[in-house]
């Protein structure tokens, strides 16, 4: 940063006549140099040149890293939902892993569509855009990553950008007697602090048990119900 600043010239520099010169101009310069974590030290020195004096001041500081801390905003909530469908590992995997699929798992009151990205095989680092309905006539565009992917096993999907502060979703596959057990973990928060807690009391979790309650009646519509239990005696 540099800056100017007029003063008084030092006392050697006043005329003989006990008149003051004109007032010096001083000009300032500073640099930041970031090496350290340590509170910045400062250092300066100044050049006179006739009437005018140039100082020049840094600072040397050590870097940070800056961690977020989502508790510092709000509440990170969690979503867990398991299911049985009675189909083999391999095909519940191609079937969750086909990112057109979440359309037809995804109430039509959402207005979810995918908009760019989901043709691809599923793979890490891939990017999903989809457009989704909030409010009665309002919609938002959700920016979605594929961060991991295990084969047969497990992928992640994370917001990029979105209505949510946090949304971390984990779905996890595991054979089972009679099909596959299909897991859903969600990590996820909301801005606005105060605000964003209070519209996750009154509407936003009871809006998330009804996506999740029409994915599961639509598995069964599509694969039908989960196995009976079998019970093995003693």
């Amino acid at each position: 940063m540099v800056g100017l600043v007029t003063g008084s010239p030092p006392y050697n520099a006043m005329s003989h006549s006990g008149q003051s010169p004109a007032p010096i101009l001083r000009i300032s310069a500073g640099v930041c140099v970031s090496v350290s974590s340590r509170a910045p030290a400062f250092a300066s020195f100044a050049l006179p040149w006739g009437f005018c004096q140039i100082t020049v001041r840094w600072a040397v500081s050590h870097p940070t890293v800056e961690r977020r801390k989502t508790t510092d905003m709000g509440a990170i909530h969690h979503l867990e939902r398991r299911q049985v469908i009675p189909i083999p590992l391999q095909e519940a995997w191609d079937y969750f892993a086909t990112p057109r699929n979440l359309e037809e798992m995804t109430p039509a009151s959402l207005s979810f569509q995918i908009q760019w990205g989901g043709e691809e095989p599923m793979h890490p680092g891939q990017l999903i855009g989809y457009r989704v309905k909030v409010a009665p006539g309002t919609y938002v565009n959700w920016l979605t990553e594929i961060t991991v992917v295990e084969p047969g096993v497990a992928f992640v999907d994370e917001q990029r950008r979105g209505p949510y502060r946090l949304w971390h979703h984990l779905h996890r596959f595991m054979s089972v007697p009679g099909g596959t057990q299909c897991l859903d973990r969600v990590r996820y928060e909301l801005p606005f602090g105060p605000l964003g807690a209070a519209l996750h009391a009154l509407w936003i979790k009871r809006q998330l048990m009804h996506i999740f309650d029409f994915r599961t009646d639509h598995l069964v519509r599509r694969f039908g119900p989960a196995p009976a239990p079998v019970l093995v005696k003693d």
